[in-house]
């Protein structure tokens, strides 16, 4: 009987740990499928492929100011006191914290990528495509960070089914976009529909927010999980106090640093390289 219930919480844990690696892995399994979708553009050679995996130093060492996820550990603490309410509290702070935040990645991409890339490269044929990549890419992080904290939200609350949907959702359109716009298949007489690298970053944006729109969809307007959950008084200001958002920025901050501090050494490593 003791084995058995040994073999239960490792159940409860891995049920709970399949939503929390795929709604963190939806963004990089996208980025994937685009790095692999690119090397099939033979015609093109290795140009863009290059400029996206350049691009892709910049911004993975800078959308780490959106990448902390500490809201579950408010949201666990909420439920566990017997204050539920208090989950959509934080789950408003959050969203409200970050979303300054959010601005630095934002700025940083759609206009100082040409700029960082001639520092990466000495190769100048590939700034152009890396600029042009990063730009459009940065039009998803508002998509992000909404789904990675109404993701949290949801998840810390064990409800768990409309992180994992909206992931695979989320994968399977980036590729069959991908298959479709990048690389033209299936082939269609008389429809024009191969776009190459140009379709590559909208595909993922598009992407982003389909996964964030079966998040909401399942989660809170099918599901309505947020009902029990959420302040009586719906998103207010007075929900906003100072010693509130201290303490969240008191946790996301450092958590945002200690998963900076590895991207920033892979950075550094791709750069020498």
């Amino acid at each position: 009987m003791e084995s058995f219930g040994v073999l239960k919480q490792i159940w409860e844990l891995i049920k709970l740990a399949v939503p929390l690696f795929l709604s963190s892995a939806s963004w990089v399994g996208m980025k994937a499928t685009d790095t692999a979708l690119l090397g099939h553009l033979a015609d093109e050679g290795t140009l863009y492929l290059s400029a996206v995996a350049t691009a892709d130093l910049w911004t993975s060492s800078t959308g780490v100011f959106i990448q902390g996820r500490v809201l579950g550990t408010f949201v666990g603490q909420a439920v566990g006191a017997g204050k539920p309410e208090m989950a959509g509290v934080w789950l408003q702070i959050s969203l409200a914290c970050i979303a300054p935040l959010a601005v630095i990645p934002l700025v940083l991409w759609s206009t100082l990528t040409s700029t960082v890339l001639a520092t990466f490269t000495s190769d100048t044929s590939l700034i152009a495509p890396g600029a042009l990549y990063a730009g459009v890419l940065a039009a998803a992080i508002p998509g992000r960070v909404l789904y990675s904290q109404a993701s949290q939200y949801l998840t810390s609350r064990h409800v768990l089914y409309p992180s994992t949907v909206s992931a695979i959702c989320a994968l399977v359109t980036n590729l069959c976009l991908g298959l479709f716009l990048v690389l033209g298949l299936p082939d269609i007489e008389g429809f024009a529909h191969r776009f190459g690298f140009t379709a590559a970053a909208p595909t993922t944006v598009a992407s982003e927010y389909v996964q964030l729109f079966v998040l909401l969809l399942l989660g809170f307007v099918i599901g309505s999980h947020h009902r029990g959950a959420w302040p009586t008084q719906g998103w207010s200001l007075s929900n906003f106090t100072r010693s509130r958002v201290w303490e969240f920025y008191k946790l996301y901050l450092p958590s945002a640093l200690a998963i900076a501090s590895d991207f920033w050494r892979v950075t550094v490593i791709g750069v020498i390289a």
